[in-house]
């Protein structure tokens, strides 16, 4: 498996929780490649290496690259393997979905966090529950296979809407190939670390540990 750079930085990029949109200090927040140039990219991999499979680098594949990616790669005859991170967007439709199997997408590993509508509201997430949920089953029948992240403690969350999320999930869980679970992280370089009282937090006191 060969990486292939596809970005850097988010193309949403509003997440309040996420710092990952920091770390390429004194550059542009994102900055996407030309899907041609990449698929170009691609085939000299291939005819260079005698490699099928590949992982793109990227915090989250945009969609309309994502089309046109996957056009290309179907035009030349290019047989590959490829995973990429991705978020639950709209313009993610079934349709998309499934020109992105045939391309010869393997998986995609998606960032959901919750389905609580009021908390992805909360720290600006690009999709309600409802969207969420479509999306898991959009994936299902265009026959691509998900990694899904939870976070299911962000800022706010009761453990009521903890639950009732992770029971939605669990609802789905035939659309999903595996799930990873992370614990929510006020990280000093995301906007809820350095404004946390906005989201409900309450900064510990100096040498407070309870």
């Amino acid at each position: 498996t060969l990486a292939i750079t596809q970005a850097r930085g988010c193309y949403w990029g509003k997440c309040e929780y996420c710092d990952f949109v920091e770390l390429f200090d004194g550059s542009a927040p994102f900055r996407g490649r030309h899907p041609d140039a990449f698929v170009a990219e691609l085939e000299h991999l291939i005819n260079e290496y005698g490699v099928d499979r590949f992982t793109f680098v990227t915090e989250s594949i945009p969609p309309a690259f994502a089309r046109r990616m996957c056009k290309l790669i179907l035009e030349r005859g290019l047989k590959i393997r490829w995973t990429s991170f991705a978020m639950v967007d709209r313009r993610f439709d079934q349709s998309l979905l499934e020109l992105m199997a045939e391309s010869g997408c393997e998986f995609l590993v998606i960032g959901m966090e919750t389905t609580v509508t009021r908390v992805l509201k909360l720290v600006n997430k690009s999709a309600d529950r409802e969207e969420n949920l479509r999306f898991l089953k959009d994936a299902k029948a265009a026959g691509v296979k998900l990694r899904v992240n939870l976070i299911p403690d962000l800022p706010s969350t009761t453990y009521a809407e903890a639950l009732e999320s992770l029971e939605d999930i669990r609802a789905l869980a035939d659309c999903v190939t595996s799930l990873a679970v992370f614990p929510f992280e006020p990280t000093r370089s995301s906007n809820v670390g350095r404004n946390p009282g906005k989201f409900g937090l309450l900064p510990l006191a100096e040498g407070d540990d309870t």
